[in-house]
């Protein structure tokens, strides 16, 4: 609209993996080092008894997997500052009415890491025909084995090359254990409107005072 004054804001970076020529030649592409980090992890898990990755295939299975969800990031975040975002009730409920969310457009998905029959690893997926979007994951702290969450993103990958998925996405963070996986990445920015130039003027000088700070 004439007489604003607006501004593109860059927020973080949105790592995300292709795979084009499938999960095993994408796999070499990885180090070598990452590689031993996930055939470790795997062999920890065989040592302490059977385990397999699935999807949830029920309303049943999907509310067992969310509550073991939350109930780890409730853990997790209890040695951390801040809130887990399902402190809230409110939320809560929002999240289980997620797992019937299915539209021609895409649909939510519960996944999980069972160690003899009892789920130690959750995550929630946004698949649409081309992408999955790893959303919110969790795993049982209290299962000391290496990279449990890494193995659990290793089997996500794995099941997006057999569907025919052509991206796998981190979302929003550039926290460096994406970019073990990420064969790419793009900006998440905003659009800011100023009612006033001055505004926008203060606003950029204060990105710039940011900017160099945290250089």
């Amino acid at each position: 609209k004439s007489g604003y004054c607006v501004k593109l804001e860059y927020i973080c970076d949105n790592p995300y993996v292709e795979f084009p020529n499938g999960y095993d030649e994408y796999l070499k592409t990885r180090s070598k080092r990452f590689r031993q980090e996930l055939r470790t992890t795997e062999n920890h898990l065989k040592r302490m008894g059977e385990w397999d990755f699935s999807f949830a295939k029920s309303d049943e299975e999907a509310k067992e997997m969310m509550d073991k969800l939350i109930y780890f990031h409730l853990g997790r975040q209890s040695e951390k500052q801040g809130y887990s975002i399902f402190s809230c009730k409110k939320n809560r409920d929002f999240f289980y009415d997620l797992t019937h969310f299915s539209t021609s457009h895409g649909k939510i998905s519960m996944s999980a890491i069972r160690l003899d029959g009892v789920i130690i690893s959750g995550a929630i997926t946004i698949t649409t025909s081309t992408t999955m979007y790893y959303w919110i994951p969790s795993f049982d702290i209290d299962i000391k084995i290496g990279s449990l969450g890494k193995v659990h993103i290793r089997e996500l990958i794995r099941s997006c090359c057999d569907s025919g998925i052509e991206r796998f996405d981190f979302m929003g963070g550039d926290e460096s254990y994406k970019y073990q996986w990420a064969t790419g990445s793009y900006h998440i920015s905003r659009i800011v409107a100023y009612r006033y130039t001055v505004q926008c003027q203060i606003r950029k000088n204060y990105q710039l005072l940011l900017n160099r700070i945290r250089h």
